[in-house]
Parts: structure tokens; C-alpha cells; sequence
């Protein structure tokens, strides 16, 4: 009776062994995550450059790194305005600038406007304001600095990455091509009609981006085309001789710094170390921008 009893209880428990060894190879499946705020995928690979697409539109981020420069008027420059002195040697850390201007299809995608309702909100019917290329890959225009500015707060929200304006010296760093610097008078190139439209060969019209030759960075049209904002305000006296690491301007103004000239500027414009400005507010036919990523 005995040996049956304990033949009853040794099969029992040979059981419930085998039960517990085979649960404890069962995959407890897991909830699956949801997407942040529908953020779009970014390239995670080891090159330069981030693609990122926004509502079908797609864009790329080229990674300028860190290091110094010489910022202002230096020797390869000429004629050099007032507002491009003293020459100072700044010292930046690492960001992301976008290879191309801010183009009429991503401003739609982030912003829901096109350029016919930009150009009658800050033009209405004048028919000295008239278009001057429209189409996808066109860069935007008749967007002011505040606008530009609440583009990279929308982009943002839409990545989860914190993309802004570029800095003066972030522009001017990225146009001379960065650590690659050559020492070129233009964004990548001496000769002009290689890297930019302007004046002379631009018909008065922008032109799609990325038809010129990029510089040493991957960038296109930093020279000409249209001109583009920048986070800082201007100073007619120049540059602050107290900010020479990672750089922001003055603290206040009455305009904004823009740079690179544009399809109605000379070649004086087009340099990389020209300034331009102009009212915040303002969003004419001749003004754009491009983004910066802080990684």
C-alpha cells in the first residue's frame, strides 16, 4: 500500500515539475510602445548625415563638428563692410545644419500654408509682390524671423529633436565649411557661378535647391538663392568682443542677422562672412532659412 502510495505521489510530482520547467520557458509577451507624438524615423547610421521625414516630406541634417574659426572679415574676404570687424576666433561645440534651405513642400508639411498664403498675409494683392519660383523642392520665402522660429518649435514637437535657427557664427562656421575650411570667399568655392545664384546669373528668380555645387560639408546655397535667417540680433558696431565660445549676439535689437545673400544681391553679398539683417516681422520674396539640430 505503501509503495503505491508513494508511487501515486512521486508521478504527481514528476508532473508538476514538468509543468514548472515548461512555463519557465514561455516568452511573457510584452505590450508593444507607442510611438511618441507619431515621431518620424530618423537614420540611426554611423555617417554625417540624419534623414528625417515630416508628413511624407524627407530632409537631411549634415553634422558640422565642433572646433574654432576665425570669424569676421579675414584675409581671403574683400571689401569688407564695417560690421564684419574685429575678427575674433570662436569656439563652437557640435550641432546639425540642414543641407539645403527650409523648401516650400517641408514649410507646408510642418506648417500647413502654402507660399500663395504666406505671400497675401504679408503682401495681400500689391502687385509689386509677386512670386519668384514656387514648387516643392524651391526654397520658402516670404517668412519672417518669427515665423522661422515657430517652424523649428512645430518641428520639434513633430521629431522630438530640438532644432532652432542657426546662431551667426553656427552659419558662418557651417558656410566655411567647418573643420574642412578652404578658405574660400563663397560658401565652398572663389568662383561664384560654381556655388551660387545671384545677380548675375540667377534671371531674378530662386531657384530649386541643390543644383549648385555644396562646400566641403555637404551644404547647398549657403551662398545665394535666398538670404537666411539667424537667431541673433544685429549690431551695427559689430561683433561682441566678450562671446567667443558657442556665441548668441547681443541681447536685444531692432533686427535679426540674416546671411548669405540672394537672387538679387551681388557678389559682395555673397561672401561668407557678409551680414545682412532685417525686421523680425518682416517676410519679403527674398529671405528663407535652414535649420539647426542640437544634439
Amino acid at each position: 500500500m505503501y509503495k503505491k502510495l508513494f508511487a501515486v505521489i512521486f508521478f504527481v510530482c514528476l508532473l508538476v515539475t514538468g509543468v514548472m520547467a515548461q512555463n519557465s520557458n514561455i516568452a511573457v509577451p510584452k505590450k508593444p510602445s507607442k510611438p511618441a507624438n507619431n515621431r518620424p524615423a530618423a537614420n540611426n547610421s554611423q555617417s554625417n548625415t540624419r534623414t528625417f521625414t515630416v508628413n511624407g516630406v524627407s530632409f537631411k541634417m549634415a553634422k558640422v563638428e565642433g572646433g574654432s574659426f576665425f570669424m569676421g572679415c579675414t584675409s581671403e574676404q574683400y571689401d569688407c563692410d564695417e560690421d564684419e570687424f574685429d575678427v575674433r576666433r570662436v569656439t563652437l561645440d557640435d550641432y546639425y545644419i540642414a543641407t539645403t534651405e527650409v523648401t516650400q513642400a517641408l514649410w507646408q508639411a510642418v506648417m500647413g500654408t502654402s507660399i500663395y498664403q504666406q505671400k497675401y498675409k504679408h503682401y495681400g494683392d500689391y502687385d509689386y509682390a509677386r512670386f519668384y519660383g514656387i514648387g516643392d523642392n524651391y526654397p520658402m520665402y516670404y517668412v519672417s524671423w518669427e515665423e522661422a522660429l515657430e517652424f523649428c518649435r512645430r518641428l520639434s514637437e513633430e521629431t522630438g529633436m530640438s532644432f532652432t535657427l542657426p546662431t551667426e557664427a553656427q552659419w558662418e562656421y557651417a558656410a566655411r565649411g567647418g573643420k574642412k575650411n578652404d578658405n574660400a570667399v563663397f560658401a565652398g568655392n572663389n568662383m561664384i557661378d560654381i556655388v551660387c545664384w545671384y545677380s548675375a546669373n540667377s534671371n531674378n528668380e530662386v531657384h530649386p535647391v541643390g543644383q549648385k555645387r555644396p562646400n566641403a560639408l555637404g551644404l547647398y546655397d549657403m551662398s545665394g538663392n535666398v538670404w537666411e535667417w539667424c537667431y541673433d540680433w544685429f549690431d551695427y558696431e559689430g561683433y561682441p568682443s566678450n562671446q567667443t565660445v558657442n556665441p548668441i549676439g547681443v541681447n536685444n535689437g531692432a533686427v535679426r542677422i540674416r546671411r548669405g545673400g540672394s537672387r538679387q544681391d551681388n557678389v559682395h553679398s555673397c561672401r561668407v562672412a557678409n551680414r545682412g539683417c532685417q525686421y523680425p516681422e518682416t517676410g519679403d520674396s527674398f529671405t528663407g532659412f535652414r535649420v539647426v539640430m542640437i544634439p
